[in-house]
């Protein structure tokens, strides 16, 4: 950054100043950005509030230093877990549906099982189990 301390990561004031907690966000690293607008930073009548925005870099450097990004990184992970999850789902469907489509023997089977159908002519016998 040009100036660590134009973009505070952290507030530092009666409530979060405690000395014990100073000691501990000094050891971070700023956020990297390329680009603070207003590059005036002085307020006039016309500029306030300020149109504030920030570019950060793509590859941000520091990014795995921030705290509440392990929140984000268990989120990430779960999802991933639930996106690999329904991928095999989907897989799983689109052969059935293939199947369904192409083979007549397991469109056959498909309406003997789970419908109780029978072909023309044949008898259906339930047996009761002892």
């Amino acid at each position: 950054n040009k100036n660590k301390f134009e973009l505070p990561r952290f507030p530092i004031n009666e409530k979060y100043g405690e000395l014990k907690r100073f000691r501990s966000i000094i050891n971070y690293y700023p956020l990297e950005y390329k680009r603070i607008l207003p590059e005036e930073k002085q307020l006039f009548e016309n500029t306030n509030p300020p149109n504030f925005k920030v570019e950060f870099f793509k590859e941000q450097q520091n990014l795995y230093n921030i705290n509440s990004n392990k929140k984000i990184s268990n989120v990430v992970v779960s999802k991933e877990k639930e996106l690999t999850k329904i991928n095999i789902e989907n897989t799983e469907l689109i052969e059935k549906i293939d199947s369904i489509k192409n083979d007549e023997s397991y469109v056959e089977n498909m309406a003997r099982e789970e419908f109780g159908l029978i072909k023309e002519g044949e008898e259906y016998f339930e047996i009761e189990p002892e």
